[in-house]
């Protein structure tokens, strides 16, 4: 509870001293603030089994190498004026070819890699 109230204190004295908008501050603020509540369910034990969650951690290092490439193809391609809808759709758009484009990555270049892996590994047993 202390994290989530300093992470609402901090977004409060930043959006009066930098000027953020009151849309970044009502809709980041609580995404920071759920976001640091998973992470106390996971270190405190408490499980989160969404499937949706669970294939986003298998892809997620896709997530990762991919996600700035697709956020550039998507403002390349949707040419939004930049209001509120447009900021949404290309949101989603980026977000939904990120997730494509992890997913290619995890089924054809990470999967052949994760089995040779398999197997070449060698455990040692131990005498009885």
């Amino acid at each position: 509870m202390l994290g989530v109230t300093l992470i609402v204190i901090t977004g409060y004295f930043d959006a009066l001293h930098v000027g953020l908008s009151r849309r970044a501050v009502l809709v980041g603020y609580p995404l920071i603030a759920l976001s640091c509540t998973a992470i106390v369910f996971a270190v405190v034990g408490i499980p989160l089994r969404l499937r949706a969650l669970q294939y986003l951690g298998k892809i997620s290092y896709g997530l990762y190498v991919y996600h700035l490439t697709c956020i550039r193809i998507t403002d390349r391609l949707l040419n939004f004026q930049w209001g509120a809808l447009g900021i949404g759709l290309r949101s989603v758009a980026a977000f939904s070819m990120t997730v494509l484009a992890a997913a290619a990555s995890y089924r054809f270049l990470e999967t052949p890699f994760l089995n040779l892996k398999r197997k070449f590994t060698h455990v040692a047993s131990r005498p009885v």
